[in-house]
């Protein structure tokens, strides 16, 4: 998962969709904040199934963009401190790198 620092999360990179050195370049000249990312090793299975879920829910932005992305990584086993509906980024960065 990659977390822009102020509102903004992004799934793609679970599925490989994603460049972290773009990801953070372009909001780094958008609106100067810092992105910061946390990985967990999950099988491919685990992966499919959370960008199939992401995809499903569709882009969201703002704090939807945080309750969705919590909504989906809620539900995995490799996330179990994550609750559904987490409404600020911070919240769902710091539950996401627990074990």
């Amino acid at each position: 998962m990659m977390l822009n620092s102020e509102n903004n999360v992004s799934l793609a990179p679970l599925f490989g969709a994603a460049d972290v050195g773009k990801f953070s370049g372009f909001y780094k000249k958008l609106d100067g904040t810092s992105t910061d990312k946390t990985c967990k090793d999950t099988s491919k299975e685990e992966k499919r199934r959370l960008f199939e879920q992401a995809m499903e829910l569709g882009g969201m932005s703002g704090p939807s963009c945080a309750r969705a992305v919590s909504t989906v990584l809620s539900g995995s086993p490799y996330y179990q401190s994550i609750k559904p509906g987490t409404l600020f980024p911070g919240n769902l960065f710091r539950d996401a790198k627990k074990p």
